[in-house]
């Protein structure tokens, strides 16, 4: 890698933070900093993004065929959890144990729940959709106690 393809990382990282702090959405900035990291390594961007073989569209496309099942069930089992209050049953019982005294220690009640889950086996994009109706609750009863 030469020096201009090493300029380019860094002003691919830069024009990330500049967009993501100008409140741009991540879906916009992400490809534009992507597009600056290509243009300085010198790398057909049409041909990378768009092409026929090897490019980062036909492994998106695989990538979420192969795993479309896991999503849908993933979203359907978080869906479940929260039209059950089950997440804010979970959410309570780890909260009396860990505390709510401190703010960060919502954030070592996700991780407790997270360890629990992935050493029940259960998939890591699972996982995430199960934290993601936790999370409210953990940091709504934070939030209360703060004020």
């Amino acid at each position: 890698m030469d020096i201009l393809g090493l300029l380019g990382i860094l002003l691919g990282l830069l024009t990330i933070i500049l967009l993501i702090i100008k409140k741009f959405s991540i879906i916009i900035a992400a490809p534009i900093a992507t597009i600056v990291v290509l243009l300085f390594n010198d790398v057909p961007i049409l041909k990378t993004v768009f092409g026929k073989e090897n490019s980062y569209m036909i492994a998106l496309a695989s990538f979420i065929a192969s795993n479309f099942a896991i999503f849908l069930l993933g979203s359907v089992l978080a869906k479940y959890m929260d039209k059950s209050r089950a997440t804010i049953s979970i959410a309570e019982s780890i909260l009396s144990i860990v505390g709510t005294k401190n703010p960060y220690n919502a954030l070592a009640a996700l991780f407790i729940i997270s360890a629990f889950l992935t050493y029940g086996g259960a998939n890591e994009f699972v996982i995430i959709f199960a934290l993601i109706p936790m999370t409210k609750p953990i940091f709504k009863k934070i939030h209360m106690m703060l004020i």
